[in-house]
């Protein structure tokens, strides 16, 4: 998307662009060697031709100071918008996810909850890994994993090479996810 609207920038002779950065390091792991270097060659052109650059949190904000040597004075850090305090994340979301809970079998136990697209970048292998360790001293402890994505069968077959079938539940893509995170 970057690399579309500086071209179309330069076509139409404007130098007003703002680029939007929601990834962290998913560029360096996406190739190496050459590869990478073109990559990061196009980054390059990208942010040197931006006015600004938003990012959401401040560790890609470091990642593209730090690592791509992108001015500060360029990253604008605007957080994603969630508002806990508002009506949609108030105590009847909580309610409502306990009887999630419940429907899930999970009720009686201190569940840990995963909410996210289930893709090799996001580190759910790492938790689940963890999690196999954890299990070991606390016995009623469950792993929710909600989400769906082109990692999920790997992440399924991680849980079951495992041994972990009974202590981790995978409900794929959820509309309620709000209220189950409230629950967790």
């Amino acid at each position: 998307g970057a690399v579309l609207g500086v071209l179309a920038a330069e076509l139409a002779g404007t130098s007003r662009v703002i680029i939007g950065r929601h990834y962290h390091d998913e560029l360096y792991l996406a190739g190496s060697g050459a590869k990478l270097r073109v990559l990061l060659a196009v980054e390059a052109f990208c942010n040197r031709r931006a006015r600004a650059i938003v990012v959401p949190a401040m560790p890609i904000r470091g990642l593209l100071a730090e690592r791509q040597l992108v001015p500060s004075e360029k990253i604008r850090i605007v957080p994603y918008g969630f508002d806990f305090a508002a009506e949609r994340y108030s105590a009847h979301l909580e309610t409502r996810g306990r009887s999630l809970l419940g429907d899930l079998g999970l009720s009686s136990s201190f569940v840990i909850g995963s909410f996210a697209r289930h893709h090799l970048l996001k580190g759910q292998d790492y938790l689940i890994r963890a999690f196999s360790r954890l299990i070991k001293d606390f016995s009623q402890v469950r792993l929710l994993m909600v989400g769906d994505g082109p990692h999920h069968r790997a992440l399924r077959a991680l849980a079951e090479r495992l041994g972990l079938n009974r202590y981790v539940v995978f409900t794929g893509w959820r509309r309620d996810a709000a209220e189950l995170m409230a629950a967790t």
